[in-house]
């Protein structure tokens, strides 16, 4: 009597067989094959894939509460700098050339925001005021949102 040849995919279908039903005689005769080499292929799948798990990466690595920590204090850091930096520049800002670009007394360009005033004619004002004369211009507020 020869030798069949036996694929991979058949012994694979094989043990998926045994594996579903739990019953290695039934699935023998299905397949015509010995009750021994169905239990000599599912021992050797499952060594196989305990192997490749062993083998695999851990999932995705949780980040500890001291690392978490350290990260919001450096964005924290960071954008106080930058509120800071920022808040120091709005403080000596010029402004656009459409609004006033220098002063109308002296020419001077070294002009800047001094605060909101309410006037009895107009209402609610913007000052900008010169540095070197304190001249002061009044413009309206535009409303943004």
């Amino acid at each position: 009597m020869a030798y069949r040849k036996i694929t991979g995919e058949f012994k694979l279908e094989v043990v998926k067989e045994y594996w579903s039903t739990s019953n290695v005689s039934q699935t023998a005769r299905k397949y015509a094959v010995s009750r021994d080499v169905v239990y000599e292929w599912s021992d050797f799948a499952q060594k196989a894939i305990l192997e490749s798990f062993a083998n695999s990466t851990p999932g995705k690595r949780t980040v500890s509460l001291v690392e978490e920590t350290k990260n919001l204090r450096e964005q924290l850091t960071e954008l106080s700098n930058t509120y800071r930096r920022l808040s120091q520049k709005l403080g000596e800002a010029t402004f656009p050339s459409e609004v006033v670009s220098n002063c109308r007394k002296c020419n001077s360009e070294n002009i800047w925001k001094n605060g909101k005033v309410y006037t009895k004619s107009h209402g609610l004002r913007q000052r900008i005021s010169c540095r070197v004369c304190s001249f002061s211009v009044y413009i309206a507020i535009k409303k943004t949102l």
